[in-house]
Parts: structure tokens; C-alpha cells; sequence
């Protein structure tokens, strides 16, 4: 039963639906965090995260974990948010990204993905106000090309 909003309760599961009865909270634990119907465990293995980048996209010259996951704060639901830095100009920003979304998909979490090359980096990386400032200064590197 729907409502007429074509939502699911099993994918909304604290969802009021009209005429049923609530029967508690069943929204995210400690351990587990339910997302589309799925049970997704809580934190993912960055080194997974880096080896489908890389793979997904291989110009790729460094990943940058940043946000909540990079450092002990991160909820069961944050996302993951992803500064990939391409190491030549074979493959536009637009591309890679399509490219490494399509890569880690399936994994029952989400991504930001933030695509840049190096001239980006040294164009605005020294502005304070600037994502990839505070990237590089408080991210967590996950891959860096030798």
C-alpha cells in the first residue's frame, strides 16, 4: 500500500502511511543503516573505495577523502565525499566522474565526487574559501600516483 504517493513503507520504513498504525521507530542503529531496502554496514573499506577508482578510472592521480568520514565524527549515514585529482587530460572531468560514479555504484552508500585537474589545484587551492583548499589541507589522502 502506497498511499497514492508511490512511496514504499519497506523503503521508507518511519514513512506514515494513512490508516496504519505506527509501530515504533525503525530507523538506522549503530550498526547497520537501512537504505533502500537494503542493510548496508556503517563504514566501507577506503581501500575498496580507492581500488574502484582507480579502476573505474585509471588517470587518476590522487584521491582525497574528505568531510566526516576522513576524521572519527562520521554517522552511520554520512556519505562519503571524494576529491579525485586526474594526472593527465585524456579523459575530461566530466567523463572520469561519470566513469567512477558508475564504479561505485552498488556499494549502498553515497558519494560525492568532485573531479579536478591539476591546474585546478594550483589555481585555487590557495584560496581559503575553496573546497580544494580545505581539501588538501584536512583530507584524508587515500591514493597518491608514485
Amino acid at each position: 500500500m502506497d498511499a497514492g504517493l508511490g512511496l514504499s513503507p519497506h523503503l521508507y520504513p518511519s514513512f506514515p502511511i494513512a490508516g496504519q498504525q505506527q509501530t515504533g521507530h525503525r530507523g538506522p542503529t549503530d550498526a547497520h543503516w537501512r537504505r533502500g531496502g537494503r542493510i548496508v554496514p556503517p563504514g566501507l573499506d577506503t581501500e575498496l573505495i580507492a581500488s574502484l577508482v582507480l579502476s573505474a578510472c585509471p588517470q587518476t592521480s590522487r584521491i582525497i577523502l574528505l568531510g566526516s568520514r576522513s576524521g572519527p565524527g562520521a554517522r552511520v549515514d554520512s556519505d562519503y565525499e571524494l576529491l579525485i585529482v586526474l594526472g593527465d587530460h585524456s579523459i575530461s572531468p566530466v567523463r572520469a566522474a561519470t566513469a567512477i560514479r558508475l564504479g561505485l555504484r552498488g556499494l549502498g552508500a553515497a558519494f560525492d565526487i568532485l573531479v579536478v585537474t591539476p591546474e585546478e589545484i594550483l589555481r585555487t587551492a590557495n584560496w581559503h574559501s575553496s573546497v580544494l583548499h580545505t581539501a588538501l589541507s584536512q583530507g584524508r589522502v587515500l591514493h597518491e600516483a608514485a
